[in-house]
């Protein structure tokens, strides 16, 4: 370690700082001086301070100036470093621009989340990367905590309040089944009592057999019967597609797979509430101008 690192830092400031570094480049203290706009006297009396704070002569006088050390050298090297750390601090941010970044952006999000993402990144791929994971609600918060997430997108309830919301877009159920069901095939509505008769398919992270259709139906009085708890969207989607059971899942998950998967969608024959998806995230990231972007681009 050089004698920056060891030296009482409160016996150095940014002049000195100056003073040292025009001194190494311009070997001339006179044209020091001229530089940083101080009298002679001034700049003689910064170089007997730095002496003093290295105990090295630092600048040896010489016919036409001055002669750096090798410690003066060495230092001016580091102060260089040091002056331009600080001069980036005081230079106004400037506006992000995702083509030269190579930011990779960690997003804690379900598939079906990420499904609707895509229309709104897929311009900036080639610039910027996404790396996602599937966490529950208290392994989302944890990660947001500690920084190995800068962004959560989801449906969240209750948050703690260190962690910012942003809705994000907002969706609805439907009910899905294959166009090839024995029971449903060619109708064009599905029944409150046809939707409860048959068997469903419920997506879960948790593996719980209960979600919010359940909750739905508890007000009415009615249940389901749930045959497959499945982790993911896309799961369920197959599962539906080759079986005869149903699902039901938000609405952009289903239009973007009919067609595909050769299957029916259906108005849910239930009062339920939106889907709202929102973007969350911790304090310490208002100020990262990469994942504000990002939260700003998924609004648009």
């Amino acid at each position: 370690m050089t004698d920056l690192n060891h030296i009482d830092i409160r016996k150095l400031d940014f002049g000195l700082l100056l003073v040292l570094t025009e001194a190494v480049r311009q070997k001339k203290l006179s044209t020091v001086a001229e530089t940083l706009g101080l009298t002679q006297s001034a700049v003689s009396h910064a170089v007997q301070r730095l002496r003093t704070l290295f105990n090295d002569d630092l600048l040896i006088r010489r016919p036409h100036g001055v002669e750096p050390t090798a410690k003066a050298l060495e230092l001016a090297t580091q102060a260089d470093r040091l002056l331009s750390a600080a001069n980036s601090m005081l230079t106004p941010d400037q506006p992000f621009d995702p083509s030269a970044s190579d930011r990779s952006i960690r997003v804690v999000a379900w598939d079906q989340e990420l499904m609707a993402l895509g229309p709104a990144v897929e311009h900036h791929l080639s610039s910027i990367r996404i790396s996602s994971r599937m966490l529950d609600r208290s392994g989302t918060i944890d990660a947001l905590r500690r920084g190995t997430a800068d962004l959560a997108v989801g449906i969240f309830n209750r948050t703690p309040n260190i962690l910012r919301r942003k809705v994000l877009w907002q969706d609805s159920f439907v009910t899905i089944a294959a166009r090839a069901h024995p029971r449903l095939s060619g109708s064009k509505a599905l029944t409150l009592d046809a939707f409860c008769e048959e068997g469903h398919v419920l997506t879960t992270l948790t593996g719980s057999s209960r979600g919010r259709v359940d909750e739905s139906l508890a007000a009415v009085r009615r249940t389901r019967n749930v045959r497959v708890a499945a982790a993911q969207f896309l799961t369920t989607l197959e599962v539906v597609a080759s079986t005869e059971l149903i699902s039901t899942i938000p609405s952009h998950v289903a239009n973007r797979f009919a067609n595909r998967l050769n299957l029916s969608v259906f108005e849910t024959p239930l009062d339920m509430p939106a889907l709202i998806y929102e973007g969350l995230w911790h304090a310490r990231a208002d100020s990262d101008q990469t994942v504000q972007w990002f939260i700003n681009l998924l609004t648009k």
